[in-house]
């Protein structure tokens, strides 16, 4: 009424005010902050940077993938999820020693050994009729049913002997890890001790380069007992698998034994068929 500007028009004509009004205060303040440092010459401050949301990481040998899903928890926190494929070459060692000892058992046990034999070749007469087994896995049957047949104990071991050693293990185990950030490329997950023998492992997730991530998987002693001392001696040591390394692996044996792992989704390994434990 006098000529002097109202509250309402202080309101209208400053952009301030009216994103008050309009709750688009820190949307104003955000752009203030930018053009700050634009002015400045310093770049502004970078946005919160996650291991990618999944990638596969491969051990040296590219014997083992490790399939990582990584979930956002808080600007320092992320829970993996961790799938780890495993293809184990035979333990010769293993296979001489069992076959030693069971040499050793049919040769005491002559009677026990006839009987267990005659049974043997009955089964695997009846498994040769399979049409889906292949070639050579049916020329393993062929030999290990003449091994019984000529009731030699040691023939028949060292023939199941020869086979075991041309047999990989292929297991799958999921478990989770929650990490937390220490350094901008670098991730830490200490999980409590496990096993009888409170096994320590610290995990650190890093990323190398842009874009190359390695996950380092270390192993310390927690329990002071002499058994536990010396079986943790035995997996102590640092353990890596990295996104850069080759996701090509050629086992070393000519059979693969699926071991908890109802469906394998790997277009790198020989199938299988369904239902068998060996093809």
């Amino acid at each position: 009424m006098n000529g002097l500007p109202t509250p309402a028009d202080h309101m209208a004509l400053h952009p301030v005010l009216r994103a008050l009004r309009s709750g688009q205060i820190v949307t104003i303040l955000l752009l203030f902050i930018t053009t700050l440092y634009a002015s400045s010459g310093e770049a502004a401050p970078p946005g919160i940077q996650y291991p990618p949301r999944e990638f596969s990481l491969y051990s040296t040998n590219s014997s083992e993938r490790i399939t990582l899903s990584c979930t956002p928890v808080s600007p320092e926190t992320i829970d993996g999820s961790l799938s780890l494929l495993q293809i184990a070459p035979p333990n010769i060692q293993e296979i001489e020693t069992a076959t030693q000892r069971g040499i050793e058992m049919a040769q005491q046990n002559p009677e026990w050994n006839a009987d267990l034999f005659n049974r043997a070749r009955v089964n695997i007469l009846e498994m040769m009729k399979d049409p889906a087994i292949g070639p050579k896995r049916r020329q393993f049957l062929i030999d290990l049913e003449s091994a019984y047949a000529s009731k030699d104990p040691t023939k028949a071991y060292k023939t199941i002997a020869g086979f075991e050693k041309q047999v990989c293990k292929v297991t799958a185990q999921q478990y989770s890890l929650r990490f937390v950030k220490i350094s901008p490329t670098r991730w830490e997950s200490h999980p409590k001790p496990t096993g009888l023998c409170n096994v320590n492992r610290i995990y650190h997730l890093t990323e190398r380069q842009e874009s190359e991530w390695e996950l380092v998987e270390s192993t310390t002693d927690s329990d002071s007992e002499s058994f536990c001392h010396e079986l943790n001696k035995a997996i102590k040591g640092d353990q890596s698998w990295k996104t850069t390394n080759s996701y090509l692996h050629e086992p070393p044996c000519e059979f693969l034994e699926f071991r908890n792992v109802p469906i394998i989704d790997s277009p790198f390994l020989p199938q299988c068929t369904l239902g068998e434990s060996r093809c």
